[in-house]
This record gives C-alpha cells, structure tokens and sequence, in this order.
C-alpha cells in the first residue's frame, strides 16, 4: 500500500516519454503483490527498499529502450508531412519571387489588354552602355519602332548623354534600380527606397522628370522590395516573354523564344550588361531587326509600353 505512491513518483519522469501505460500497469501490481506480506506485518522500510530498486533498475531501461523506438516511429510520418510541407511552402515563395506573373508581394502588369489585337511592347533592360545601347537605339530609329528602356541608376548617371538620347528619341525610360544587386531579395525595405530613389533622381536630373515605372533587377520581388516601392509611388512592370539575353546566347535562340508573341504582350530583351556579369550584346542586335519585320508581317506594331499598359507617362 506504501509502495503504489513511491512507484508513481518515480515513474513521473517517464511518463512524459509516454510509457505511463507500461509503469503504472505493470509496475504498481508487482511492487503491491510482491509487498503484500510485508505491507501487513510492518515491513514498511522493507517496500520502500525493494520498490526502489524496480522502479529505477528495472522499469528505467525498459522504459527508455522501449520509448525511444515507438516515439521514432510513431514521429515519423509527422516528421515527412512536416518536411513535404515546408518544401511545398520554400517552392511557393520562389514562384512568387521567380515568376514575372504572381502577385503574392503586390501588383505585377506583366501583359497589356488584348482588346485592341495588334499591340505589343518592345522592353530592354540593364543601360545606358555606350555601344550596345547605341546600336539599339540606331536599329529602333530606322525601323521607326519605340520601345521602353529600364535603365540601372548608376549607368545613367555615368551616361547622362546616352540617357538623354533615348528620351529625346521618343522612347520611355524606366527606373531598373541603382546597384542590379544579384543579393535583392535579401536585401531589407531601407535599401529598396534608397535604390529606387537614387536611380529616380538619376532619371529626372537628365530628363526633367522621374520615371513612373519599375522593373526589378532580374524580376526578382519580395516584401520589402514590393512595401518600398508602394511607398514611392512606382508601378511594377515583369514581362510577357524574356529573350533570356542578359546572359551569352545567340541570335536564332532569341529568334525562337520571342517570335510567338501574341497581342498585348511585354517583350523583354537586354540593350545594357548587368554590372555583375558579362555577355555578348552581338546577337541581340543580330536578332531584333528580323524579329521586328516578322511581328509586322503578322500585323503585330511595336508601341511605347506606357500606350500599350494604359498609363502614359
């Protein structure tokens, strides 16, 4: 009878491992059973003894050895579903990073209006660079094409002529960001508002006026970048199709990758060269002209983005 109480005492730690049912079942009828002669003869001291050493001694390793297995696998498939579901969530939140169309962190135009079905817009990304960005500029006057430009702010303060030339050609200029950091999406909301309003005031001290549009570097988007442009004002602008020449390719590449546009798309190709990385600027310029001819024998027109979106600027 003095037993019962020591015996569940000293089984509480092993409760919590979850072999209660084991100790209490098992360990309380042996401890009184076996002590029963005692407990009636006043052998008190003698229970106490012998309990101890069954309770610590005997149902201890019993116990943890029997515990451990049944938590492992008992655990497993929680353990599974838990780690399918944060792979599930970590590929959510890369899509809504990656993808030009999501709109997980805010508002994307990605696409004009296809009420109007001959429209599409011509985007390059990463000027002003003297050379490619002039050869750009030569092409799109001959052919009498307009076309946005989303220049990176520290090119256009260093190029503030070349700036000037692609607005005085016609063609739109957007802001791209100051530094076209490859780290962005770690970077936090102080840092977004920096480089939106230093490549901003780049813009507007060569144009007169700051941009009304913004791309991000690579079209990577997160919270503090999506909360800092808010806070500025800027409409966010991803793509349709990318050309995928920000990096070494070829003219035919390009060619197969954009020559399916359909009406109210947004048309992304490269004019600059990202500051972090090198490319051939040659078959862009090896595939725009052809690539402009056959949008036109399809009866597709080139427009300004800003006419193609809805917001002239």
């Amino acid at each position: 009878m003095s037993a019962a109480p020591y015996v569940i005492a000293g089984a509480a730690p092993y409760v919590v491992a979850g072999a209660a049912p084991y100790v209490v079942a098992s360990a309380i009828p042996h401890a009184i059973a076996s002590t029963a002669p005692y407990a009636f003869t006043g052998a008190a001291p003698y229970v106490v003894a012998s309990a101890i050493p069954y309770v610590f001694t005997g149902a201890a390793p019993y116990v943890v050895a029997s515990a451990v297995p049944h938590a492992i696998a008992s655990a497993a498939p929680y353990v599974i579903a838990g780690a399918a579901a944060a792979a599930g969530g970590l590929a959510y939140l890369l899509r809504a990073a990656l993808d030009p169309r999501t709109t997980l962190w805010g508002e994307v135009t990605w696409r004009g209006p296809v009420d109007e079905p001959s429209r599409i817009a011509l985007t390059f990304d990463d000027g002003p660079v003297p050379g490619p960005t002039d050869r750009i500029l030569d092409q799109l006057h001959a052919l009498e094409v307009p076309a946005a430009f989303f220049v990176i702010g520290q090119y256009a303060r260093k190029h503030p002529q070349l700036l000037r030339r692609i607005h005085d050609a016609g063609h739109l200029i957007g802001n791209h960001s100051f530094h076209h950091s490859h780290l962005g999406i770690l970077r936090a909301r102080w840092y977004w508002k920096r480089e939106l309003d230093d490549t901003s005031k780049a813009i507007a001290d060569v144009i007169g006026q700051p941009p009304a549009l913004f791309r991000p570097p690579m079209g990577i988007r997160q919270h503090h970048l999506m909360h800092a442009v808010r806070s500025t004002g800027l409409r966010v602008v991803t793509w349709t199709r990318s050309a995928r020449d920000g990096v070494n390719t070829t003219p035919e590449r390009i060619h197969q990758r954009l020559i399916d546009a359909r009406p109210g798309e947004i048309l992304l190709l490269h004019d600059g060269i990202d500051p972090y990385r090198r490319r051939d600027p040659a078959p862009t310029l090896g595939a725009l002209g052809p690539l402009i001819q056959a949008y036109r024998q399809r009866g597709l027109r080139p427009v300004r983005l800003d006419e193609l979106i809805g917001r002239k600027t």
